[in-house]
């Protein structure tokens, strides 16, 4: 069955959830010693990055390793055409930087759900996020 996309052209900043939660953990580290950083931060994918819809689904399907994908036209909900992070901020001041590129957070993020559709138990399923979680901290 086809993947249903609304907007293929819609441009995001596509990251893997360890990214922003690392950049997270690294600010209440901050926090704990410097008042200074109770502020707004952004925690996203550097600008090369930040890519279109259409250029994710490809890259999951190939990952998947088969698929397709449709447009349907239909009346859609106004939405911004291009979102982007800035973060700046986070790279100046934590030092904080993504460490996983597009390709490498789509790869490691099909993994997990392509293991979890064929049928994975809990415990392996923990278990590939332990190895994703100590890959993405040494690598």
């Amino acid at each position: 069955m086809p993947i249903d996309v609304r907007n293929p052209h819609a441009i995001r900043p596509w990251q893997h959830v360890l990214d922003p939660l690392g950049g997270y953990l690294m600010l209440a580290s901050k926090l704990a010693s410097d008042a200074q950083c109770a502020d707004a931060w952004n925690f996203g994918p550097v600008a090369e990055d930040t890519r279109t819809v259409e250029e994710l689904v490809d890259r999951v399907i190939a990952a998947w390793g088969s698929g397709s994908w449709t447009t349907k036209q239909r009346e859609q909900p106004h939405e911004a055409t291009t979102l982007r992070l800035s973060i700046d901020k986070a790279m100046a001041k934590l030092q904080w930087h993504p460490r996983w590129r597009f390709d490498e957070a789509v790869t490691r993020t099909v993994a997990w759900y392509k293991a979890a559709h064929e049928g994975a138990s809990a415990e392996q399923l923990r278990e590939l996020s332990r190895s994703q979680i100590r890959d993405y901290l040494h690598g």
